[in-house]
């Protein structure tokens, strides 16, 4: 699949977010005010929406322009791609972080389930959630994408799946509240992929900038009166606003994207980070970790500097070469070309 610049430099501007957002920027003040107080809400909702709604995208895209996949091929290849990495992370979290898992707990994580099975039997833990919630909207979301010819039923499918989560949330406890935070960003992002084919101008016109613009700073001051990405309770109204929060900044980051391309000097950096993002999601916290085994200092400045300013560029490069050999070495075996059926 030919690679789209602007996709490219969103998912490389959403992993400078999350290493900014990890590595401790919020314990620094701005006029007597933390930037916890301040940022950190927006800018988890920020880096989280980029890459869901990017991972929906994609997958609509996928379908699209393979008209004789099969959606068996299309999860194989999917697993492959995402599962042994994450295996190694939870592995490596296990070891190297302060996080615990009960065993029961371990093989919900292990198989990828901690978001399904949230809050009732099990509490997923940091950074790692995200394969959980990719997990959950990979299970259901494809399904409807691939077998729904139009945008119509495609969209009563989606209306249909989140309606039926949310009576199975409420009568059991399970399905994690992430769950329908994100669920319309992956969704609105599979759509597009999907079924849209003419939608530049639609983004870069005036008008829609000017309304995304207005929705972003009313919702982002909304998130700071609550001060909490998420609400332990299902809150429809909280729901909305982080959702058009996401949304309008995703709209407005795109086209800042598109004029940003023609920028050719940081074309080979996008790259090289956008291309092992998925491995800079998974490896930073372990690789931070190691860093500052040696470091008797307590969490504060210094280590901020460290993880930004040293772990980050080192994760980023590795990352970088490291993702794309693994998916020339195993991934790409299990691609499937894109053959008529025979008669």
């Amino acid at each position: 699949m030919k690679r789209i610049v602007e996709i490219d430099i969103l998912r490389a501007f959403a992993t400078v977010l999350l290493l900014l957002h990890h590595a401790g920027i919020y314990q620094f003040e701005v006029y007597g005010v933390t930037l916890k107080i301040l940022l950190r809400t927006q800018i988890g909702l920020s880096l989280i929406g980029i890459f869901v709604f990017l991972s929906g995208f994609l997958l609509g895209y996928y379908i699209k322009h393979n008209p004789h996949l099969k959606l068996r091929d299309y999860y194989v290849r999917r697993v492959a791609k995402l599962y042994p990495p994450y295996i190694v992370a939870l592995i490596l979290f296990q070891v190297l972080l302060p996080v615990q898992l009960e065993s029961s707990d371990f093989w919900i994580h292990l198989f990828g389930l901690q978001i399904l099975l949230a809050p009732a039997y099990s509490v997923p833990i940091i950074t790692l959630w995200y394969f959980g919630l990719l997990i959950a909207f990979l299970l259901i979301i494809p399904i409807g994408l691939y077998k729904c010819q139009k945008l119509g039923p495609a969209i009563l499918y989606l209306i249909a799946v989140f309606i039926l989560s949310y009576f199975i949330h409420e009568k059991y406890q399970i399905i994690e509240i992430r769950f329908f935070y994100y669920y319309w960003v992956f969704s609105l992002g599979g759509l597009i992929g999907r079924y849209n084919t003419k939608h530049t101008k639609l983004v870069t016109n005036p008008l829609s900038m000017l309304v995304s613009s207005t929705i972003l700073v009313l919702t982002a001051y909304r998130l700071f009166r609550s001060q909490s990405a998420y609400l332990v309770e299902l809150h429809w109204g909280h729901i909305s606003w982080a959702t058009a929060y996401m949304l309008s900044f995703i709209h407005l980051t795109y086209v800042a994207a598109t004029k940003f391309k023609r920028f050719r000097g940081g074309e080979r950096l996008t790259q090289l980070i956008s291309r092992g993002s998925y491995f800079t999601y998974m490896f930073h916290r372990p690789v931070w970790s190691i860093m500052l085994l040696p470091l008797p200092i307590a969490e504060g400045p210094i280590t901020f500097i460290i993880q930004f300013f040293i772990g980050s560029p080192l994760v980023i490069y590795l990352s970088g070469k490291l993702q794309p050999l693994y998916e020339r070495a195993f991934v790409s075996r299990f691609r499937v070309p894109d053959k008529k059926p025979s008669t």
